[in-house]
């Protein structure tokens, strides 16, 4: 990417977020509430994503870990 593309991308999203802040539905502190809620609630939903990611992974680790030493015993006798 450009650093000209960038910079556009950056001002785009300033003008974005400064039109976004201009016509705001609700006052400063209500409007700072309500970002803190969605991003406390945001961080939750990652925190649980994560630890469900977590759980898949050991799940299949041990399936990956003993296929790939079938395939490697079943390689040997075909090589030997």
């Amino acid at each position: 990417m450009k650093r000209a593309d960038v910079c556009v991308f950056l001002i785009g999203v300033s003008i974005g977020a400064l039109t976004g802040l201009l016509f705001a539905p609700y006052s400063g502190r209500k409007m700072r509430a309500q970002i803190t809620g969605a991003v406390t609630d945001g961080g939750a939903q990652v925190k649980e994503y994560g630890g469900t990611m977590r759980d898949t992974i050991s799940l299949h680790k041990e399936g990956v870990i003993d296929a790939i030493k079938r395939g490697a015993q079943v390689y040997k006798r075909a090589v030997s």
